[in-house]
């Protein structure tokens, strides 16, 4: 399983991102559940639906209600340009 985390150095509480990631993975998953359980297509679910989930981050990259998927493309046109 792979989430998608954006956070840079100095900026904001990396103890608040990951703590708020935790929360929004238990509201699919409960704490201290086996992921063995799960099947690889529910997991590709959890993590498409927290990626793609409208957002604003205090600290940290201000990702301005955009989702995590729409904040790296815009980056990744920014930066090809």
């Amino acid at each position: 399983m792979s989430f998608l985390i954006i956070h840079e150095k100095g900026r904001g509480d990396p103890c608040w991102l990951n703590e708020n990631t935790n929360g929004l993975i238990r509201q699919y998953i409960p704490k201290k559940t086996d992921f063995k359980i799960f099947s690889n297509e529910y997991i590709q679910e959890v993590q498409n639906k927290l990626n793609d989930r409208l957002r604003k981050s205090p600290g940290g990259v201000q990702l301005n209600f955009q989702t995590p998927t729409e904040y790296l493309k815009n980056m990744r046109i920014a930066f090809e340009n």
